[in-house]
C-alpha cells in the first residue's frame, strides 16, 4: 500500500499586481505535484484587476480558497494564511452565487477580513459548513509578482526527510529597471553543492562569510509541524518582513537541506514594497499613510517607518536570543544584529514616534557593538543618506526645471537635516540613552568620487548664501561639479593600473630566503647529534612557525618524550591526521576519534599497530543546552553523527573517564576549543585530571576566539603550564600559539 501524498500549503499576498498575478497563480496551479491547497490573500488592492484575477482562478480551481482583506501589508496577509492552515478561524456561512461559497470570520477582527470565497465544486462531498477538512504537511510562500518552476514543489517534498525545510535558490530578473548586481543568501553564504546542515553550520556559515543580514521566505519549503510548533509569524506593519522570519527560522530548525536550484523567479521591478528603482516618486505602504499627517512630509513618513521596522525587528529578535541558553547562537546573533540596530537608530532622529517605540530603545543598547571598528563599518554603510549626499542625490532625480522651487526643497532638506540632529540629542535626555552620533565615524573618501556628494557639496556651499546670490551662484556651482566629475571619470578610464609593487615583491622574496635559510641552520646546527627521526621532528616543528619560541615549545614537547614508555594520546580532533603524523614518532598507543575524516584517517593509518580507530564520534552532549522540541531548539551532536554518519557516539566525559581508568597517564589530549567544549576544561580542573595528562593540546576555534568568552578561559588556562593554545589559518597551517607567558611554562621542563 502507497503512503499518501504529504498535502503541501501554498499562500500568496496579492496587492496591486494585475500586470503580474496570472503568471504567477499559473506557475503554482500548474505545478507537476498536485496535492496542494492555496490560500490567496488580496489584501486591499486598489488596482483594477487584481482581485478579479484571484476570483477567476478561484472559480477554475477548487483548491484556492479566497480571503479579501483591507489593506495591512505582506507580513498581515502571510500571517491570514498561517492562522488558516493553523485552524484558527470560525467560519461562518453567509451566501453562495453561481461559482461560490462566501464565508466570513466570527471570531478574528484584527486581521480586518472581510470575505472568504470557495469555489462550490469542492463541496460536491462535503459539507459546506466545513471549509477545511484536512491540514498540510509542508507550507510555502509565492508572492504575487514572482513565479515557481513547474518541478519546484515536487523536488522540495522528495527532499523533505527528516528535515524542517528545503532552502533552494532565486533567480532573479529585471524588470522594467536598470541591471545590477544582486545575490541570493544562498550565494552570499556560498552553498553550492546539495547538503543537509544543522543551525550551527548555519551559524558557523554567517560568521565566516561576515554576513550583515538573512532573510528567507519564499525561497524554502517549510515542515509545517515545525514552524506551528516554534509558533513563528511575520511581523506586521513593518518592511522587510523576512529578515525576521527568516533569521528565527534557521535559528530553531533541526535540519535543513540545501539545495541551490533556482526554482523561485524573483521579479526586481519599480513600484515594488523593496521599490528597486530608487524613483523619486517615494512609496509609502498603504496602511501607513495615515502617519503622514503627523509628519506632513512624505520622505519624514517613509524614513520613519523603515526605522520603525528595523526597530520592531531588533526587539523581536532581542526577545529571542533572551531566551537563548545557546552561546554561540547568541554570540553569532548579536553580530548579525548590528546592522538592524543601526538602521534602528534612525528613529532617534525624529521628533514624533506614533508607535511609541522610542520608550523601547533602551531594551536595544545591552547588543550594540561599541568598539570603533564596529561603528565606522556602521556609518560607512549608510553614507549615502547623509546630507553630504543626498542633496545631489535629489537633483539628479528631480524633474522640476524650476530653480526657485529645487531651491526652496533643497533648503527644507539642510533644515530638516538639522532639526533631525536635535532631535537625537533631545532623545537621548529624553529617555536616558546613550548612543554615539554614527555620522562623526563616517568615512565620506568612499563617496567623494561620485557625482550626487560632488553636487551636494557645491549645494550647500552656494546655499550658505543670500538667497538672491544662491539663485545665480548654484546652477554654475553644479555645472562646475558635474565637468569636474566628468574629468575625473575620463581620466581614470584612461587609466593604467601599474603592476604589483616591485618593492613588495622583493620583500617578500627575502623574507622566504632568510626562513629557509633559518630552517636549513636549525637541521643541521641547533639540532646536531639527533637521530634522523629526531631531526625530521625539528624540520616539522620549525616548518609549523616562524617564531622561535613557538618551536622551542614544540620540540620541548615531542623531543622531550621520544621513547617515554606508556605516552598514550587522545586524538578527538584529529584533523586528517596533523598531530598523528609526529605523535607516531614517540607515542606508544594514540586513540583516534574522529568522524568527519574518518575514511581518510583509516585509509592512512588502519595498518599501524600504534593507532587505535575508533568508530566513535566524541560529542558534547552534557555541555549543550538542553534541547527542548516544543521549541524547536536544534538537534544535539550526538543525534546527528547517528542520523548522518552512521556512527555510534561517546560523551567526552565517558570517554575521558574510561580512558584514564585504563590507563594510569595520559601523554597529550587534543581537543576543540569552541562554544560548547570549553566547559570540558572546567570538568577536567573539578575532576583533577589537569594532573593526570601530561599536555592538553586545545585547537582554538575562529569564532570562539572572538568571544568574551575566550578571553575569560584564556586566563583561566595561563595557570596551567601544560596547556597548548593554538589556532590554524585559513590555509590550514599553523597560525599562531596563545600563551600568557612562554617563560613561565617553559619553567615546568
Amino acid at each position: 500500500m502507497s503512503k499518501p501524498l504529504k498535502k503541501v500549503g501554498i499562500i500568496i499576498p496579492i496587492y496591486n499586481t494585475e500586470k503580474y498575478l496570472e503568471e504567477c497563480l499559473s506557475s503554482v496551479c500548474h505545478q507537476s505535484y498536485e496535492h496542494l491547497e492555496i490560500v490567496l490573500v488580496n489584501d486591499g488592492s486598489s488596482d483594477e484587476n487584481s482581485f478579479k484575477i484571484a476570483k477567476e482562478y478561484a472559480k477554475k480551481d477548487s483548491r484556492i480558497t479566497l480571503f479579501d482583506k483591507e489593506n495591512g501589508g505582506q507580513a498581515s496577509a502571510r500571517n491570514v494564511g498561517i492562522a488558516y492552515f493553523s485552524y484558527e478561524y470560525l467560519f461562518d456561512f453567509v451566501k453562495e452565487d453561481e461559482n461560490f461559497y462566501e464565508f466570513k470570520i466570527t471570531n478574528d477582527k484584527a486581521s480586518k477580513i472581510k470575505s472568504v470565497y470557495k469555489n462550490k465544486a469542492y463541496f460536491e462531498q462535503k459539507d459546506k459548513k466545513n471549509l477545511q477538512d484536512e491540514g498540510i504537511d509542508y507550507l510555502q510562500f509565492v508572492d504575487s509578482d514572482d513565479y515557481i518552476d513547474s518541478e519546484c514543489i515536487k523536488e522540495c517534498v522528495e527532499r523533505m526527510k527528516n528535515v524542517d525545510m528545503v532552502w533552494f535558490d532565486i533567480k532573479i530578473f529585471f524588470d522594467g529597471i536598470k541591471k545590477r548586481t544582486w545575490h541570493s543568501t544562498l550565494e552570499w553564504l556560498d552553498y553550492h553543492e546539495e547538503v543537509i546542515i544543522s543551525k550551527h553550520d548555519w551559524l558557523q556559515r554567517l560568521w565566516f562569510k561576515e554576513q550583515e543580514f538573512f532573510y528567507c521566505a519564499c525561497q524554502a519549503l517549510i515542515d509545517f509541524n515545525f514552524l506551528k510548533r516554534i509558533k513563528l509569524k511575520f511581523i506586521e506593519g513593518i518592511m522587510p518582513e523576512d529578515d525576521h522570519f527568516g533569521i528565527l527560522l534557521f535559528a530553531q530548525a533541526n535540519h535543513i537541506r540545501v539545495f541551490p536550484q533556482k526554482f523561485y523567479h524573483y521579479r526586481l521591478r519599480a513600484g515594488s514594497t523593496m521599490d528597486y528603482a530608487k524613483s523619486v516618486k517615494i512609496n509609502i505602504p498603504h496602511f501607513f499613510k495615515d502617519k503622514l499627517e503627523i509628519f506632513k512630509d512624505e520622505r519624514l513618513t517613509k524614513e520613519y517607518h523603515s526605522a520603525a521596522s528595523f526597530t520592531k525587528t531588533c526587539l523581536e529578535l532581542i526577545a529571542f536570543l533572551k531566551g537563548v541558553k545557546d552561546e554561540k547562537m547568541v554570540f553569532v546573533l548579536t553580530q548579525l544584529l548590528q546592522i538592524y540596530i543601526f538602521k534602528a537608530s534612525r528613529l532617534l532622529y525624529f521628533k514624533e514616534d506614533p508607535l511609541h517605540l522610542l520608550e523601547r530603545f533602551k531594551e536595544i543598547l545591552p547588543y550594540v557593538d561599541l568598539r570603533e571598528k564596529n561603528l565606522k563599518k556602521m556609518a560607512d554603510k549608510d553614507l549615502e543618506k547623509e546630507l553630504s549626499y543626498t542633496l545631489g542625490a535629489y537633483i539628479l532625480s528631480a524633474k522640476t526645471k524650476n530653480l526657485f522651487k529645487l531651491i526652496s526643497m533643497l533648503k527644507k532638506m539642510i533644515k530638516q537635516d538639522k532639526e533631525a540632529y536635535e532631535n537625537y540629542k533631545r532623545n537621548l535626555s529624553m529617555y536616558n540613552l546613550s548612543f554615539p552620533h554614527l555620522k562623526k565615524y563616517a568615512d565620506s573618501s568612499r563617496v567623494q568620487t561620485h557625482l550626487s556628494y560632488k553636487l551636494s557639496q557645491a549645494s550647500l556651499k552656494a546655499l550658505k548664501k543670500p538667497l538672491a546670490l544662491a539663485v545665480f551662484i548654484l546652477p554654475f556651482s553644479l555645472l562646475f561639479a558635474y565637468i569636474s566629475f566628468a574629468r575625473q571619470k575620463a581620466a581614470h578610464k584612461n587609466f593604467k593600473a601599474p603592476g604589483p609593487n616591485l618593492n613588495e615583491k622583493i620583500n617578500h622574496l627575502t623574507h622566504r630566503i632568510d626562513h629557509l635559510s633559518y630552517l636549513v641552520w636549525n637541521s643541521y646546527n641547533q639540532y646536531e647529534g639527533l637521530t634522523k627521526p629526531q631531526q625530521n621532528l625539528a624540520i616539522f616543528i620549525n616548518s609549523l612557525s616562524p617564531h622561535k619560541s613557538e618551536q622551542e615549545y614544540f620540540y620541548t614537547i615531542f623531543v622531550a618524550n621520544f621513547g617515554k614508555k606508556g605516552f598514550i594520546c587522545v586524538e578527538c580532533n584529529a584533523k586528517k591526521g596533523k598531530m598523528i603524523d609526529y605523535e607516531l614518532l614517540f607515542a606508544e598507543k594514540i586513540y583516534v576519534f574522529e568522524a568527519f575524516d574518518y575514511e581518510l584517517l583509516k585509509y592512512n593509518y588502519e595498518s599501524n599497530s600504534k593507532v587505535v580507530l575508533e568508530k566513535k564520534a566524541i560529542t558534547y552532549d552534557n555541555f549543550m543546552p538542553p534541547r527542548e522540541d516544543k521549541e524547536g531548539n536544534g538537534i544535539l551532536p550526538s543525534q546527528f553523527y547517528q542520523e548522518q554518519r552512521e556512527f555510534s557516539t561517546l560523551d567526552v566525559k565517558d570517554c575521558l573517564d574510561s580512558l584514564l581508568h585504563k590507563h594510569e597517564k595520559l601523554g597529550i589530549l587534543s581537543l576543540k576549543l569552541d562554544f560548547y567544549s570549553y566547559k570540558i576544561i572546567d570538568f577536567l580542573i573539578e575532576k583533577n585530571y589537569t594532573d593526570k595528562i601530561s599536555y592538553i593540546f586545545l585547537e582554538l576555534d575562529e569564532l570562539f576566539k572572538q568571544s568574551k568568552l575566550f578571553k575569560l578561559y584564556k586566563t583561566k588556562l595561563s595557570f596551567y603550564t601544560n596547556v597548548l593554545i593554538y589556532a590554524y589559518n585559513g590555509g590550514g597551517e599553523l597560525n599562531h600559539l596563545i600563551f600568557e607567558s612562554f617563560e613561565r611554562k617553559f619553567k615546568k621542563f
